[in-house]
């Protein structure tokens, strides 16, 4: 009976991690539409979207890797958790010197500081995917 007791806590706990931001990005609508314009509403979700695609290309998804090996017990969960930092890392550094390319060959025209939340929000989203995945 221990091994469903724990399953259901696990269970409740990706429910809760999953459900709680999806909540929140839900309240916070009628704050972006109130205070942006639907230019700057549309722009944002734009900048939003290219990230979530950039995610899993720059980051190698190596923050869901880390649940899977910091559960396996042959792997010191604190080596898993430092190859996944480097990865991100190096995985950033290689984000940046692409979109310092795009912005120099204008193959995309925004303006510079939406480079920088493009890649502020890529570094920021992998380590808190990477720090939900380790501590679940």
């Amino acid at each position: 009976m221990g091994a469903y007791k724990k399953l259901g806590v696990n269970i409740l706990m990706f429910s809760i991690s999953s459900f709680g931001t999806k909540v929140i990005n839900f309240l916070l609508i009628p704050l972006y539409t109130s205070y942006l314009t639907t230019a700057q509403y549309g722009t944002a979700d734009m900048l939003f979207t290219i990230s979530t695609i950039l995610f899993p290309i720059f980051s190698v998804e190596i923050t869901e890797g880390v649940m899977r090996y910091v559960l396996d017990k042959t792997y010191e969960s604190q080596n898993v958790l430092l190859i996944a930092i480097r990865t991100i890392l190096i995985g950033s550094v290689v984000l940046c010197i692409s979109l310092l390319i795009v912005r120099v060959l204008n193959i995309i025209n925004i303006p510079n500081h939406y480079y920088v939340f493009l890649f502020l929000n890529f570094l920021f989203s992998c380590f808190y995917n990477l720090f939900i995945n380790y501590f679940k």
